[in-house]
C-alpha cells in the first residue's frame, strides 16, 4: 500500500537525518577542533533546508492570521543550545500551533517532490553540475524539514487522534475508506514515495560514506 510505504520512508528518513546530522558534526569537529566553526559548517550545508523550514513557517502562520515578528536565518548560539533558525511569533491554540510545527514538513516534501521531478522530466537538467546543485539542496531540504523539539509542542495529542481516526476508519468504515479514499490518493502517494527514494539514497550513502572514514579515522 503507498500510504504505508510513504509513513515509512518518512519515518526512515527523520532516523537517517539524525544520523547525518551527528556523523556530519563529528567529522567538522574533527577537523576543526572548534565548536562554533563545527556549527557554522553545518548551519551552510543546512541553509537551504532552513530557509524552507522557516519560510513554511512563517506562511503556514500568515494563514492561520498568527502575529509574526523576525525571521531568523543564521545559527544562534544560547549557551549549549544552538538555533539554526526561527520566527518569532505570538502564542496561538494547540491546533494552530501542531499545524505550523508540522508546515515544515509538509512543505519540504513539496519542494523535493518538484526538484526531483524537474530533474527527472527537463533534459536542460541533465548535466553532472546540475545534479549536484539539485542533489546538495534536496540533501539539505530533507534533513532540515523535521520539526525541533519546540515545533512539536503539541503535536503529540494530534498524532495521538490521526492514529485513533485512521484505525476508526480501517475497522468501521472499511468499505469506503479501501474502496474510495485510497484508491483516489494512491497514484500520489506513489508519486511522493518514489521521489523521496532519492533523499533516502543520498542519506544512506553518506552514511556509509562517514563508516568508510571512520575506519580510516577516529572520528
Amino acid at each position: 500500500m503507498p500510504f504505508i510505504v510513504l509513513i515509512f520512508e518518512f519515518v526512515l528518513l527523520f532516523l537517517l537525518s539524525k544520523i547525518v546530522i551527528l556523523k556530519l558534526s563529528k567529522l567538522f569537529y574533527y577537523l576543526t577542533k572548534n565548536y562554533k566553526l563545527t556549527v557554522i559548517l553545518l548551519s551552510i550545508i543546512c541553509f537551504p533546508g532552513t530557509i524552507i523550514h522557516e519560510f513554511a513557517h512563517y506562511v503556514f502562520a500568515k494563514i492561520l492570521l498568527v502575529r509574526t515578528g523576525k525571521i531568523v536565518l543564521l545559527p544562534t548560539f544560547n549557551g549549549n543550545a544552538i538555533t539554526l533558525g526561527s520566527v518569532e511569533m505570538a502564542r496561538s491554540n494547540i491546533f494552530f500551533r501542531t499545524l505550523i510545527g508540522f508546515a515544515p514538513v509538509l512543505i519540504g516534501t513539496i519542494v523535493i517532490t518538484l526538484f526531483v521531478y524537474i530533474l527527472e522530466s527537463n533534459l536542460y537538467f541533465h548535466t553532472y553540475l546540475w545534479y549536484g546543485i539539485l542533489g546538495f539542496i534536496i540533501f539539505s531540504i530533507s534533513n532540515s524539514m523535521f520539526s525541533s523539539r519546540k515545533d512539536l509542542e503539541g503535536l503529540t495529542f494530534y498524532l495521538v487522534l490521526l492514529f485513533l481516526s485512521i484505525v476508526f476508519l480501517f475497522i468501521f468504515e472499511k468499505n469506503l475508506f479501501l474502496l474510495y479514499l485510497l484508491p483516489l490518493l494512491n497514484p500520489l502517494f506513489t508519486h511522493v514515495a518514489t521521489y523521496l527514494l532519492i533523499p533516502l539514497i543520498i542519506d544512506i550513502s553518506i552514511i556509509l560514506l562517514m563508516y568508510l572514514l571512520s575506519f580510516l579515522i577516529t572520528i
